[in-house]
């Protein structure tokens, strides 16, 4: 399981319109907060980024 999401990381938060992270440490910091927020039903303050239209 961990290598479908390892691979797929990047794909599951575009598709969550999270932005992506421009590091490591920023992206332990995202994921870390989404299995919290999976695990824990703990709601993370996280910015939503949607695709400008047309």
């Amino acid at each position: 399981m961990h290598v479908a999401f390892d691979l797929r990381r990047f794909d599951l938060l575009k598709a969550l319109h999270f932005t992506l992270p421009a590091d490591l440490a920023e992206e332990r910091v995202v994921t870390g907060a989404l299995c919290d927020q999976w695990r824990d039903g703990w709601l993370a303050p996280m910015p939503y980024q949607h695709d400008e239209p047309g």
